[in-house]
């Protein structure tokens, strides 16, 4: 009985023994080479640190609004504006900020990189690492002499053009002498010193990296993201090939980034401080003779209880009082707003001051402003970005420099319209105010002077509680016992690398490797079959 044609599965089976050297050398190879990447390249580790962002950047909170009650009215409403949201995504962009990152940088020494040894934390090598923007770059070889003592020379760029593509450095040679471990080396602009490990180590070998690639470089290994949009929480991750400097630029990040928001708030609550302190001054004299007022008036008219009536047109005029002076005290608080920013003369580099518009909430309602200070916003964030790499008399600084001040106008413009409306609404209210007193002279007029006088005691006490907390509030977040920011996990030190995992790739590897090996064998069979091949076993 003949068997018929042979089946695919056959085939291949047939094809995989008689290819049986390509089908087990193929994997052996991608694994020896996945083994070769493990052992040669450098590993990289990944260190974070997160922190959480306050939605009130104070300890009092809402003590302000309970103190004053949950009534309607002015004073409830400034209450109201006494939280402050945080503006997350503004502070991501800070913590990636150049000038951020500069510092952390610097601090660390992180324009070093050591070659020589390569799989050894840098912190076993060198004890201190200071560098300094005046230090040379170039590359540098420690070779042992003696116990404790290393030989030391450099390869140094001397000049660097700027307009070749390739071999644009100027390197010299130099002999730098000797240094020992525990003292610093003889190179100019450093304070390197070696640690007492490195003193087993026949050759050292590092490179000094120009500042600004070393920033750029740094920069790229910072990664900062928002686990969760609906939670104010950030994370900073930094890569490095050694674990403790991936840990420790990560916290100092963190640290760093705390300490200059603090020093913001503690400067803005500073002169907030200032303001409230002396207006409570003036405030406190007014409420004494206020109080010594009614007292006088309320003896010497025999008064005990006012009728109803008298309550009702008192309470009616003191809303359109309450209402009218609130008005005029935002119109003058925003003229005096935009006279500090127009008094303010504003660098090249520096903010603009027409961005403190921001902080007033009436103002910032209205569509227009919020759409010129956006605007604002995008035009000196894009100003801030050619700063890094044009000069301040570059064409497209001017071009943009000329933009802002344009929206600043508007904005002038804007704010100036609305200073007017305010005080058309004061002249509005005073002609309310005024027909309103003729209604009233009905009212007995010991009755109506009696709650006329002690409304007054109660706004100016209602008024003087409020500036007081809210003094105290100021007073705790100038002295930075309240920063908006808490570090909820401080960065570790990792123990595995993110780059490689010798499991994953080893993993991989084999399956490219049986990949190749079976694909090779039946590609070879079927180009045999079709050339006319004749297999081994027909042949014989």
């Amino acid at each position: 009985m003949e068997s018929g044609p042979p089946t695919s599965a056959l085939r291949l089976a047939q094809a995989l023994r008689r290819r049986w050297l390509l089908v087990l050398g193929a994997p052996t190879a991608t694994m020896l080479l996945a083994l070769l990447f493990i052992f040669l390249v450098r590993p990289v580790f990944e260190s974070g640190v997160s922190i959480r962002f306050l939605e009130d950047q104070s300890p009092l909170g809402g003590a302000v609004g309970s103190a004053l009650g949950q009534g309607g009215g002015g004073l409830s409403l400034l209450a109201s504006l006494a939280g402050r949201a945080v503006p997350t995504q503004t502070e991501v962009a800070v913590m990636g900020s150049r000038s951020l990152a500069g510092v952390v940088m610097h601090e660390l020494g992180l324009r070093l990189e050591l070659r020589t040894p390569s799989r050894v934390r840098r912190g076993a090598v060198f004890q201190e690492v200071t560098i300094s923007d005046e230090a040379a770059e170039g590359r540098f070889t420690l070779e042992r002499v003696a116990e404790g003592q290393f030989s030391v020379t450099g390869r140094i760029v001397e000049d660097r053009n700027v307009f070749r593509p390739v071999l644009n450095e100027r390197k010299i040679e130099v002999d730098l002498g000797v240094a020992r471990v525990g003292e610093p080396l003889p190179i100019f602009g450093t304070r390197i010193v070696l640690a007492a490990e490195a003193a087993t180590l026949s050759r050292i070998r590092f490179r000094i990296h120009p500042t600004q690639d070393a920033l750029d470089d740094f920069q790229k290994r910072i990664s900062i993201d928002r686990p969760r949009r609906d939670a104010d929480v950030v994370s900073i991750h930094v890569r490095w090939s050694d674990p403790e400097v991936a840990a420790h630029a990560a916290d100092l990040l963190a640290l760093r980034f705390m300490e200059r928001r603090e020093e913001r708030l503690s400067q803005q609550f500073g002169r907030t401080a200032a303001f409230l302190s002396s207006e409570l001054d003036s405030l406190q004299g007014e409420l004494v003779i206020a109080e010594e007022a009614l007292r006088v008036y309320r003896e010497a008219e025999g008064i005990v209880e006012s009728e109803a009536q008298a309550t009702v047109a008192v309470e009616q005029l003191a809303a359109l009082q309450g209402r009218r002076d609130l008005i005029f005290a935002e119109r003058q608080a925003l003229l005096m707003l935009l006279d500090d920013v127009g008094a303010v003369e504003v660098g090249v580099g520096e903010e603009s001051p027409y961005r403190q518009l921001v902080y007033f909430p009436t103002l910032l309602a209205t569509t227009a402003t919020a759409e010129l200070l956006r605007l604002l916003g995008e035009l000196e964030n894009q100003k801030a970005a050619l700063l890094d790499r044009r000069t301040t008399d570059a064409r497209e600084i001017r071009v943009l420099s000329q933009r802002v001040t344009e929206l600043e106008t508007q904005l002038r413009t804007v704010a100036q319209t609305f200073v007017d409306g305010l005080g058309n609404q004061v002249e509005s209210l005073d002609g309310l105010i005024v027909d309103f007193l003729g209604e009233l002279e009905r009212v007995p007029r010991v009755e109506l002077e009696y709650l006329r006088r002690r409304r007054q005691v109660e706004v100016l006490t209602e008024l003087y509680m409020f500036m007081q907390l809210a003094q105290k509030e100021a007073e705790i977040t100038a002295a930075g016992e309240s920063g908006g920011a808490r570090v909820v996990d401080a960065a570790e030190v990792p123990i595995e690398p993110v780059v490689p995992q010798p499991l994953l790739t080893l993993i991989i590897s084999l399956i490219v490797g049986v990949g190749i090996g079976v694909g090779g064998a039946a590609a070879l069979e079927h180009a045999g079959s079709v050339v006319g091949e004749v297999p081994p076993e027909i042949a014989a």
